[in-house]
Parts: structure tokens; sequence; C-alpha cells
């Protein structure tokens, strides 16, 4: 990796972490077009790893505000996403793996932005609760399905509960990605020049939280995020 690609990596993990540590979600949409076309190994052990960071804050100050009914539920389902999303990545060569990345992010950015409305039941938890864990597996996107679930609640409840439910799947899928070949040396490696970007903003986030938290925020997020995923399927065709 070269010292430009470097500075690259640092300053799309801290724009991503400033964004999810202030709406909830965002790292990965935002930050994993550009570290992919990187490197593909940044997907989905490094960038999961450092959404489980600025997940364990959210999961420490906030997770109060998570119901715990719900976060039953979601867990519930994080058995069989988890196999599949691992069956997949251990199938799937770097090329198609970096087109479904793409297609996952393009698809959600604009179901987002379409304001669709999933009801919580016990079984959508549930399903989505799965859905969250292929993704994370697969894609490192955990945010998008919650957020797409939880997109009529307050930002502290959406926060609360995707750092605890991200916090719960987050051990879980590291010991799964290890022996599948997925989050060895390489992968540590690159976490690591993630880090003080995550450093940064993970700082900046709590100063830009109160400016960040509003609804223009989310269509901007969406739209560059959708952007990415266009440029990162095209990359890979």
């Amino acid at each position: 990796m070269s010292i430009l690609e470097a500075i690259s990596v640092i300053a799309m993990t801290a724009i991503g972490s400033v964004v999810q540590g202030s709406v909830g979600i965002g790292l990965s949409l935002v930050a994993a077009p550009a570290l992919i076309a990187i490197d593909n190994d940044f997907a989905p052990g490094p960038l999961m790893a450092s959404g489980v960071v600025v997940s364990f804050r959210h999961f420490l100050f906030e997770r109060k505000h998570a119901v715990r009914s719900d976060l039953r539920s979601l867990i519930s389902g994080l058995p069989f996403g988890l196999a599949a999303g691992i069956a997949f990545i251990v199938i799937a060569d770097t090329r198609l793996l970096s087109i479904v990345i793409g297609v996952t992010i393009l698809i959600f950015a604009f179901v987002l932005m379409a304001g669709v409305k999933v009801r919580r039941t016990k079984w959508s938890l549930r399903f989505v609760g799965a859905a969250t864990a292929f993704t994370s597996s697969t894609a490192a996107l955990p945010g998008p399905p919650l957020a797409l679930t939880f997109s009529d609640v307050e930002g502290p409840r959406l926060r609360g509960t995707l750092g605890s439910y991200v916090c719960a799947l987050g051990p879980v899928l590291f010991v799964a990605l290890i022996p599948a070949g997925k989050f060895g040396l390489d992968e540590i490696r690159l976490f690591a020049t993630m880090v003080p970007g995550l450093v940064i903003g993970l700082g900046l986030s709590n100063w830009a939280r109160p400016y960040l938290d509003r609804s223009w925020l989310r269509p901007a997020i969406l739209l560059l995020s959708a952007s990415g995923g266009i440029a990162l399927i095209l990359r890979n065709l």
C-alpha cells in the first residue's frame, strides 16, 4: 500500500466514523467503495472490525435506549444469516464479492432514500437479524437492514439498537471468519491502517453529532453511498 493510499484509507475511515458516530450508520456505506478499490480484502473483516469499534461506543453510552425484546428477536436470526454469509464468501471469488458489495450498497441506498418502512414484529425482526448477519459477513454492512427497520425511531434508539446488535454479532462473526481464511494477518494489518481514522472520526463525532444528527444528512449520505456502489460495480465488471 502506497503512502497516498494509506492517507486515503485514514481519511475515508475518519469520514465514515464521524457519520456512523453521529447518526448510527454510515462507516461502510461511505468508506467501503474507496477502501475496496484499494484492496479487496478490506471487506468483510477489517471494515466490520472498524464497525464494531464504533458500535461499541453506541453500546456503552446508548444501549439503554434499545428495546430488549427487539434485540432478542434480532439475535435469534443471527445464526441463520451468518451461516449463509460465510458459505457465500467461501465459494465466491474476489471480483464477484466486490460486485455483490456494490450492488448491496446501491440497493440499500435507494431503498432507504425511497422511505420504505418495515413493520416491526417478532418474525420481521428475526428476518432482519438474519439479513444483517448476512450483509455483515459478506459486505461488512450491518447498518442498512437495521436502519430500514428502525427508520421511524429517534437517533439514540437506532444507535443503541445497532450498537448492541453489532457488538453481539462481531465476536461470533470473527470466530467464523478466521477458519474460513477471511480474517488473518493480512486483514489485521489492513485494519491497523484504519485505526488512526477511527480515532479521529470518533473524536470528531462527539462534536459533530448535534450538527449531523439531522434530516438533511441522511439523503446526502445515501447519494454518496450510491455513487460509490456504482463505481465499485463498474470497476469489477
